[in-house]
């Protein structure tokens, strides 16, 4: 599997939010017109899934509290 693949669940924006790295790196690598070297690509894909995960979790809990939020206001 191609590194651009890897990365095809994953926006640009969560790339660049979990690298920190410029937004054109992430749209090039997204495009498969660049890619990190091979001893990185591992490395950048565990804490691209990592950071995803961790903003899947708050957004998560964010909105089950919302929900309770509004549970409590109907009652």
């Amino acid at each position: 599997m191609s590194f651009a693949n890897s990365l095809a669940p994953y926006s640009a924006a969560v790339i660049v939010a979990a690298l920190r790295c410029p937004r054109q790196t992430a749209y090039a690598w997204l495009d498969g017109s660049r890619k990190p070297p091979m001893w990185q690509q591992e490395l950048f894909l565990a804490v691209i899934v990592r950071e995803a995960k961790k903003h899947n979790k708050a957004s998560l809990a964010t909105d089950t509290s919302r929900e309770a939020v509004s549970r409590k206001r109907k009652s």
